[in-house]
């Protein structure tokens, strides 16, 4: 009976990787994605519970409906997943065409429904088999609690370990239909009248290995992946620790694209761009010898910067498949560039790579896109400028490009530009932009670039006899017209930001919401807009004024204690997630990656929970339940405000990879602890009064469920964009510090 408590917890986070892992792809591996998607995934799991509270305490036997459910999980798994990558197709969105966030939110909350509802509905009746077997039912919900979480993180460990790597989401959906039938087989087994049961389950478990055996799940693998990319021809596909790689044929051109956005075409289509950015900065050097490269050399910008005379180019970018698959798949004509002996290609994140090397470039040339995701925007913030800066010769140069135009810029766009620009401002004394539909930004110190005059560009192209199609005397003279840089000034000037682009402060990711939503979801715009306009202190005032209308509505009430439990709980769960949501954004924008340790983390996280809710069953056994909460609660705050300090006295740059990682780990383990903990011992509480475990569990994980789907959007969507994260963890410092404060009041009132 056990292991089926823990195939609930197995299934949960195998569902909730999967899904992320596809939706990440499908969505254009935007962090946004994995906080809308786990908060709609909590929504659906609290509904799920708080409606088996209500039936999990009839007549039901909870051994065969937890049975129906895993069995209705391994028929819906396989469906989701295949409309989570044909998803767009379906609602007519071509391939690399973005959504806002309003349709995200929806798709996403469409796509999790059946799951997320079926895996939360098993919660009160998982309560209910537990109480059948110990007969404590103040300890029941804790122990169902227990089992999940142990559930939990062995699926995070199996995954991280094993399986995200090697296999692909039909073959993990495979694991988890035979799993779940193999252990409803298991249930029914001994029930003499389920027999009819007993041979349905055992034609699916057969039918399921016949399948897996003849390879059906990579029949269908291939079948959504081309489905997914439409009119799109699938050459070839794979999975590394940093995401999905896929190489599409359209016609004559290929397109390499990683998790879901186009990074090379070939042969290279955007031309103009390729060449502004390489050579306009090279013609701008003096004499150019030693180049480092972010990103995005595949295709143009390579075939252009090997056309220069330099010595040395040091190409970074995160991952080799993406070059493994080219050198597989395309032509050697494409491929030239990467044979120049001047070319070293290093697979590492780039600011690991300023960080540990001791070279000085002429040159450092960023070839990304906008900032639109915490992943990127750590390439555009004041921290990494000033490391740029450390790693440059004298006169070295600086150039990267932002989304701009040549007609008009609405105001978010203009907020984009304007917080990069004073982030560089504060260390590159020289600033040159060229605007366009892209800008380009030539950053350069006091002792040279930055100064030189069009003559002396064209001077330079001619005199290193470079082979270009676009630039010339007369593009160069039209791209550096004075009424273009005025315009561009005056449009910038007339959008002030308050707030520098930073690593703990990433408005730039935030501006970039507000572009993208002003042209798709206006409203959502506007929205986002006012929340930029007041600032945190209303965020601050709302949890004072929604827990004070609680304290005066219920003062007299006999049931205030258990609303002020219920409300901590939840309260906690706002915590929980907010605080996970912070550590998974953080991982992504210190490591440049979370595709791969998504398993690791959510395993350390569920560790936690499960020990916490276990040893809550013997800790403190001399203090009350009221008492031992509310030490909970201290711990708690005590946990956000180290972390808050943590950041003030450090940054995350000065300390070593490996112990970075396992500040990471440990910080999780930490988290879940203390959710675990702080549910175990409400559990008992509001089981005591209750007196039924079904409905009390179902309730008491509905609470940590609902808040967690609050802080996931609330953290995910305002607060860490708007607000930056030390900010919010201050805000977390203050909700906590409510509640506790909402709880003594309502159970030491008498006192």
């Amino acid at each position: 009976m056990h292991i089926a408590v823990i195939l609930m917890g197995f299934n949960a986070v195998w569902l909730q990787v999967f899904l992320i892992r596809e939706l990440l792809v499908t969505f254009s591996g935007n962090e946004l994605v994995i906080g809308i998607f786990l908060a709609n995934w909590l929504l659906l799991t609290a509904i799920g519970s708080f409606l088996s509270s209500r039936s999990g305490s009839g007549s039901y036997d909870p051994a065969f409906v937890i049975t129906i459910m895993q069995v209705l999980i391994a028929v819906i798994f396989p469906v989701v997943l295949y409309l989570v990558r044909t998803i767009k197709y379906q609602i007519g969105i071509i391939p690399g065409e973005g959504i806002g966030l309003h349709l995200l939110f929806m798709v996403s909350f469409a796509l999790t429904l059946p799951l997320g509802f079926l895996v939360g509905f098993q919660f009160g009746y998982a309560c209910r088999l537990i109480n059948s077997i110990i007969h404590q039912p103040a300890q029941a919900v804790s122990r169902a609690y227990f089992l999940e979480s142990v559930g939990s993180m062995t699926g995070g460990l199996l995954l991280g370990q094993i399986f995200m790597l090697k296999f692909h989401g039909f073959i993990g959906a495979a694991i988890i239909a035979l799993l779940n039938v193999a252990i409803a087989l298991l249930l029914v087994y001994k029930s003499s009248d389920r027999k009819i049961w007993r041979a349905i389950l055992f034609i699916l478990f057969i039918t399921g290995i016949t399948g897996v055996i003849t390879g059906v799940p990579g029949f269908v693998n291939h079948l959504s992946r081309q489905h997914q990319w439409q009119d799109y021809r699938l050459i070839a596909e794979g999975n590394s620790v940093y995401g999905h790689a896929a190489l599409l044929a359209y016609r004559d051109q290929l397109i390499m694209v990683s998790n879901g956005v186009p990074v090379a075409t070939f042969p290279a289509s955007n031309l103009g761009h390729s060449e502004d950015l390489i050579h306009l900065p090279l013609l701008d050097h003096p004499k150019p010898d030693r180049v480092l490269m972010i990103g995005g050399a595949l295709g143009g910008p390579l075939n252009e910067l090997v056309k220069h005379p330099v010595k040395k180019i040091d190409y970074v970018d995160l991952d080799p498949l993406l070059i493994e698959l080219m050198q597989k798949y395309i032509p050697d004509t494409l491929f030239l560039p990467f044979k120049d002996l001047r070319i070293q290609s290093h697979f590492t994140d780039a600011r690991y790579f300023l960080r540990n090397s001791k070279q000085k470039y002429d040159l450092i040339l960023l070839n990304l896109p906008e900032p639109s995701s915490l992943e990127l925007n750590r390439f555009y913030t004041s921290e990494f400028f000033d490391l740029c800066r450390s790693r440059m010769s004298g006169g070295g140069i600086l150039a990267f490009t932002l989304p701009g135009s040549i007609s008009s810029m609405s105001k978010a766009l203009c907020q984009l530009n304007n917080t990069i620009e004073s982030a560089v401002r504060k260390h590159f004394p020289r600033l040159r932009i060229f605007p366009d539909i892209y800008n380009l930004f030539i950053c350069s110190d006091t002792t040279g670039g930055g100064q030189t005059t069009i003559d002396q560009m064209e001077a330079r192209r001619l005199n290193r006899k470079l082979q270009t199609r676009l630039i010339s005397d007369a593009y160069l003279k039209i791209k550096s017209d004075s009424l273009r840089k005025n315009w561009f000034t005056a449009q910038i000037m007339d959008c002030p930001v308050g707030s520098v682009n930073e690593d703990l402060k990433p408005v730039a990711v935030f501006y970039s919401l507000l572009y993208w939503n002003s042209m798709h979801a206006p409203l959502l715009g506007e929205m986002l807009t006012w929340f930029d306009k007041t600032g945190i202190m209303p965020f601050f005032l709302l949890p004072v004024l929604i827990f004070g209308s609680l304290i005066i509505y219920f003062r007299k009430s006999a049931r205030l204690g258990s609303i002020a439990l219920i409300s901590a709980v939840c309260g906690t769960g706002f915590m929980g997630m907010g605080v996970t949501v912070i550590l998974v954004l953080l991982f992504q924008s210190t490591f440049g990656y979370i595709y791969h340790w998504i398993g690791f983390l959510l395993a350390a996280f569920m560790a936690g929970l499960a020990a916490g809710s276990w040893l809550m069953e013997s800790w403190g056994k001399n203090l009350t339940i009221r008492w031992k909460f509310t030490l909970l609660e201290i711990w708690v705050i005590l946990y956000l405000v180290i972390m808050l300090l943590g950041m003030q006295v450090t940054t995350l740059s000065e300390l070593i990879p490996g112990m970075m990682q396992l500040i990471f780990i440990a910080l999780f383990l930490i988290c879940g602890y203390l959710v675990g903990a702080e549910f175990a011992v409400a559990a008992g509480q509001i089981t005591h009064a209750e007196g039924m475990v079904a409905r009390s569990g179902g309730v008491i994980y509905a609470a940590d469920l609902i808040g967690a789907w609050f802080g996931g959007m609330t953290i995910t969507v305002i607060c860490v964009p708007v607000f930056g994260i030390p900010h919010t963890i201050a805000f977390l410092v203050v909700l906590k510090l409510i509640t506790l404060l909402f709880y003594l009041f309502a159970q030491f009132r008498k006192f």
